[in-house]
């Protein structure tokens, strides 16, 4: 049976719902091999901080902000290609979350496997991932 997100079982709670979505994202670029370098805006260093407990989700989306300007310098808005413009994307899959519902969810992380494809990296793997890690649900 292949894996469907629509069949992910969310964590009632928000904070653990967004947590466990982050947690995926973080493990998936790891193995991926993606770098956001030292930038202080760094998705996954700010992801790590949010599933601490050490800032908050308003913080997290706030960081966004850097993202969308690189986005808009590279004129990402209709350049779906450049490697820039998509990394700036898959930096938006982790600090753009506005909703904890898991249709919300579920639908970022649908978007993160297409920016995944876009950029030429291993969607199967990201897939194997997610259906590995969310099976004891």
């Amino acid at each position: 049976m292949a894996f469907k997100i629509g069949s992910i079982k969310w964590p009632g709670s928000s904070p653990a719902a967004l947590s466990r979505y982050l947690e995926v994202l973080i493990v998936s670029v790891d193995m991926l091999g993606i770098d956001f370098g030292d930038s202080e805006f760094d998705p996954i260093q700010l992801a790590k901080e949010y599933i601490r407990g050490d800032i908050t989700k308003e913080q997290l989306n706030s960081a966004a902000d850097f993202w969308w300007v690189k986005i808009n310098d590279e004129d990402g808005l209709r350049n779906l290609q450049g490697h820039d413009a998509l990394m700036a994307r898959i930096a938006l899959c982790f600090l753009s979350i506005k909703s904890s519902d898991p249709e919300f969810l579920n639908e970022s992380l649908s978007w993160y496997l297409q920016v995944l494809e876009r950029s030429g990296l291993d969607v199967d793997y990201s897939i194997d991932l997610m259906a590995l890690y969310f099976k004891a649900d």
